[in-house]
């Protein structure tokens, strides 16, 4: 990607973000979908920013598209999680469709700007991402009849298009998962609650039931699903969910440090005690951000080399894992010292100075999505059988 391409992208953003920025404090009170974000990301063309430009279009790396997520959660954070999981969708169809069948799908999205959400999440099975237990049922061999109950799928009666997970058929294992793809118009959509969240209210994370027939060429992938997962699904959505965090974290930093330079903290606080904290709440954004960077250049390596097999070494899913809890602990701790240094007024009350309070309640979600704990047992098996973490002797 040329220098010039990559600087008209991220200006782009910060265009876009100045009107998140207007409209996030409505959202959030009216607990209503970001419409007129998500219809300002789809008039820039954002919704086919990491489609290759062979197939139209913008061909966004992963480094320049968690900066650009960064940009848009500095203005609306609820919008960014949902552009950012829409990129994860449109990652999985690049990476994992068949040529011809990729080609129809990603030509519509650049020309339609759909906004794709994932409908993964099944009641019973709890975090299991690999399995399902939702059948297609088969009505002739090219036929078949989707039923799916979600409990959870973000900006899910708004999207324009759904990548489901289901099992292959009724006799099949659990862990012969298919992937399908179709556009709304496909389906049949029951919401099943509404959404009243602590935080992310934008996201509209509802519960649904999601039905209709389709033929086989909405099944997208022949690929392995543990390897749909492993290659793109799983890297995806931890990089974009931790890029969002962080930009919105560093939009609260900025603004915490207008107000101190106003010198309308240090009235009542001593400065010491104020800048100590601050260097604290620094250290904790600088640590994500270098994990991140530092993911995301061995993620791309991995593809660029085709050495895909260390995107499945015990030692790369302990990092990815580390960075979705590492993002998601050291953000909302950042956000909760800017508080204590904040105070009564600039942090726990709502004002039109600094969003803390809004923030606070927003990342208090991150550990929650796909819970950390689950993601540090995970690790702790890993971990029995990669414990050499000195540098390696080449002689031996």
């Amino acid at each position: 990607m040329s220098n010039n391409k990559k600087e008209d992208i991220i200006n782009k953003a910060w265009i876009v973000q100045e009107f998140l920025e207007q409209e996030a404090e409505k959202i959030d009170k009216d607990n209503i979908f970001p419409h007129k974000g998500i219809k300002a990301l789809k008039d820039n063309n954002f919704m086919s920013l990491v489609i290759p430009e062979k197939f139209g279009g913008l061909g966004l790396d992963i480094k320049t598209t968690s900066e650009v997520a960064q940009i848009l959660a500095s203005g609306c954070l609820s919008t960014s999680i949902i552009w950012g999981m829409h990129c994860q969708q449109v990652m999985t169809i690049i990476n994992h469709t068949q040529l011809k069948l990729k080609e129809n799908i990603l030509s519509e999205i650049v020309k339609q700007q759909y906004y794709i959400a994932s409908v993964t999440s099944e009641y019973g099975k709890g975090g299991h991402l690999l399995t399902s237990n939702s059948p297609l049922s088969w009505i002739t061999e090219d036929t078949f009849f989707v039923n799916k109950e979600a409990p959870t799928v973000t900006g899910g009666t708004y999207a324009d298009a759904y990548l489901i997970t289901t099992k292959r058929d009724e006799s099949s294992l659990d862990s012969d998962v298919s992937l399908i793809y179709g556009i709304k118009e496909n389906f049949e959509i029951i919401k099943k609650n509404d959404w009243e969240s602590m935080g992310m209210r934008g996201t509209q994370s509802i519960a649904m039931t999601i039905k209709g027939t389709l033929n086989k060429d909405n099944i997208i992938t022949q690929d392995k699903f543990e390897n749909v997962c492993q290659y793109t699904l799983i890297p995806m959505a931890h990089i974009m969910w931790v890029s969002s965090w962080l930009g919105a974290v560093k939009k609260i930093f900025k603004q915490q440090i207008k107000l101190i330079r106003k010198n309308k903290l240090t009235k009542k606080y001593n400065s010491d005690i104020i800048i100590y904290r601050l260097s604290h709440v620094r250290l904790l954004i600088d640590t994500v951000e270098v994990y991140l960077e530092k993911l995301i250049d061995t993620y791309e390596n991995c593809y660029q080399n085709k050495e895909l097999a260390k995107l499945k070494s015990n030692n790369f899913n302990i990092h990815l894992n580390n960075l979705k809890i590492l993002g998601a602990d050291n953000l909302f701790k950042a956000v909760n010292e800017l508080i204590e240094i904040a105070g009564m007024y600039h942090g726990y009350l709502k004002n039109q100075e600094i969003s803390l309070e809004r923030t606070f309640r927003d990342l208090r979600s991150a550990s929650l999505m796909y819970h950390n704990d689950r993601l540090k047992i995970a690790n702790g098996k890993l971990l029995l059988f990669d414990s050499d973490l000195l540098p390696k002797n080449k002689k031996l």
